[in-house]
């Protein structure tokens, strides 16, 4: 159940074990939410996790804990998985648990900050991994060595160069050196590894210089 209390008004779930019970371990679940309408930096969006053996009463099971959120960030004028490329030439393998590449773009509205580097952080669908030193291709093969690239997309500046693509589990982490413009469709591929079976929520979302 879901409720706001007036006392907060923090949106507050309660999940409640209907049948057996919660021993202790690692535990992984999801929540549909609605994120709110303004920007936030991540340090003024935590999250707050506690467990009780009763919740009527408020008896504690255990500790509560204190989660950094994400931020909440203004939205791209675009963002895409390309979906019209040759899998021969890119690499593209869409079988389950095999390696592959994809092509995601991406354009900016604003102009990022041309003095930093900036990271950016593209998140597959759960069941997708990335390898902790991830592949990236920026340049003049992202649709294939030595074809060109398809109308509507560019290649990324000269000067905006890539450093080393850090994955953990389905999140990829590539720090990107000033130089990237704004109303321009950036594309690059990326290696994955595909899940075994094809995920409910099935969409990637790509993060950068505060847009996504």
């Amino acid at each position: 159940s879901s409720e706001v209390p007036f006392t907060t008004n923090k949106p507050v779930v309660t999940i409640s074990i209907a049948k057996g019970e919660v021993r202790a371990d690692k535990y992984e679940f999801m929540i549909d939410a609605e994120n709110p309408r303004w920007t936030y930096n991540s340090m003024s969006m935590s999250w707050s996790i506690s467990t009780y053996t009763n919740i009527g009463l408020l008896e504690s099971a255990d500790l509560p804990s204190t989660l950094e959120g994400f931020s909440i960030e203004d939205p791209m004028l675009a963002g895409e998985l390309v979906s019209d490329v040759s899998y021969a030439l890119t690499h593209r393998d869409d079988h389950p648990e095999q390696r592959s590449f994809v092509i995601l773009a991406f354009q900016l509205s604003s102009i990022p900050s041309s003095n930093i580097e900036e990271v950016m952080t593209v998140k597959a669908p759960l069941g997708f991994e990335f390898a902790s030193l991830c592949q990236i291709i920026t340049g003049d093969d992202v649709f294939g060595v030595g074809e060109a690239f398809s109308d509507g997309y560019r290649r990324f500046e000269a000067s905006a160069t890539v450093g080393i693509c850090e994955g953990s589990r389905n999140t990829a982490r590539i720090p990107v050196k000033p130089g990237l413009l704004n109303l321009r469709k950036y594309a690059f591929r990326l290696e994955v590894f595909n899940p075994s079976l094809t995920p409910e929520y099935n969409k990637w979302t790509i993060s950068f210089s505060g847009e996504s």
